[in-house]
């Protein structure tokens, strides 16, 4: 083999080794770095387990042979998100205590005992009540009075009681006893949460209670569609199957007002852009006639004269009146546009001139010739006829004058 084959083979292997080197290097010192986290200070009261630094640093040592990638990939390890910094808030000490019991599940093995896990929440109590319940554990410890906490069940304990809300039993119940929790004009699915976390603190185990108030919280309406499914309907001891039928009738209840207000539109939109019929030319070929849209008449001018400076006219505050006025209304024929005195279809002989009353005269005449006589009547009665007949004719005749 040639020298310079030989040199440049020599190269490309030490290049190789140097990269599995440097990749080693890496991935022991990222493991020495997680393995410190945990310890608060140089005064530890627990000693780092060696066996676990043991156990990776021979997984790196077999990996000599891999590429840097996949030692990279295979020495790599879940970060689950460290809690937030907290500050003795109690609205907010439920959720810092179920983060950091999240991220003991996942990296448990970090934390060689109940200690380190203490120390290690009470590094993120940063200000306010926390960090003065933190320097207390602290100022005992440095003392050396021993362990402020016997274990973690312990401390979970004083926290709960010390930073969570107090009563939430108590709380939850009575909230459920009113109507503020009820869904509203809410989605189905923030109602749900909110009635499974009240449920959850109200403690209530019983099936027919938790539906019964599920179902007194539901929007009416859907709280119906659920009940009237018939065989789909769930039963009156299932929770979750009123809560899934729930989710599932409102979805189609909004799939459906979406697919009605889009045919809405659609059939709107065709209805102005609808092609009609039009007359065939005589060569055959038919034109479609696009339809136009109706004609509207254009604003009428507003003929009133602008109101001058020193403010309105007089004849527009009268027009304006006039508008305002009712209509005319006739109490003799009920119509509009006439008096009573000016109706056409009043007949009254006490307001008729003396040659209006002479020319219907012999209307009257012709009248009584046709009828003929009227039935012989009693005489007391004819002579009360008589009378009352006389005192009109007087009466008729004086007016005549």
């Amino acid at each position: 083999m040639d020298p310079n084959d030989r040199l440049r083979n020599m190269e490309e292997e030490l290049t190789r080794n140097r990269l599995k080197t440097d990749a080693i290097e890496a991935a022991l010192q990222n493991i020495l770095t997680k393995l410190d986290a945990p310890r608060v200070n140089e005064n530890a009261m627990y000693e780092e387990p060696s066996s676990g630094r043991a156990e990776l640093a021979e997984e790196a040592e077999n990996n000599v042979g891999e590429s840097e990638s996949e030692v990279l990939r295979k020495l790599s390890r879940v970060k689950p998100a460290t809690p937030p910094d907290f500050d003795g808030d109690r609205e907010k000490g439920r959720a810092f205590l179920n983060t950091c019991s999240i991220y003991f599940a996942i990296c448990g093995s970090l934390f060689p005992n109940d200690q380190a896990r203490i120390h290690w929440t009470l590094s993120y109590f940063k200000s306010d009540r926390a960090a003065r319940f933190a320097n207390k554990v602290i100022r005992s410890v440095s003392k050396g009075k021993g362990n402020y906490f016997k274990d973690w069940e312990e401390f979970e304990k004083t926290f709960v009681d010390q930073f969570c809300p107090k009563n939430e039993q108590l709380t939850a119940l009575t909230k459920l006893e009113g109507t503020g929790w009820y869904q509203g004009k809410d989605p189905v699915d923030d109602y749900i949460d909110r009635f499974q976390e009240l449920i959850d603190l109200a403690e209530y185990d019983d099936d027919k209670t938790i539906v019964i108030k599920f179902r007194r919280g539901l929007d009416p309406t859907l709280q119906n569609q659920v009940a009237l499914l018939g065989d789909g309907a769930p039963n009156f001891d299932n929770p979750e199957g009123w809560y899934e039928a729930a989710r599932k009738v409102a979805r189609n209840r909004e799939a459906n007002e979406a697919f009605v207000e889009t045919s809405r539109w659609a059939s709107r939109s065709s209805a102005r852009s609808a092609p009609i019929s039009a007359p065939i030319r005589p060569g055959g070929v038919f034109v479609p006639i696009r339809r136009q849209p109706p004609n509207v008449p254009p604003p009428m001018r507003n003929s009133t004269p602008p109101p001058s400076k020193n403010g309105p006219a007089p004849m527009d505050i009268d027009r304006a009146r006039g508008k305002d006025s009712p209509a005319i209304t006739c109490f003799r024929c009920r119509k509009t546009g006439h008096y009573a005195r000016e109706c056409p279809q009043a007949f009254d002989i006490r307001l008729m001139t003396t040659a209006e009353k002479l020319e219907l005269l012999p209307e009257f005449l012709a009248l009584a010739d046709v009828i003929g006589d009227p039935p012989a009547e009693n005489p007391s009665e004819g002579s009360e006829h008589g009378e009352a007949e006389a005192e009109e004719a007087e009466d008729f005749a004086i007016r005549s004058r």
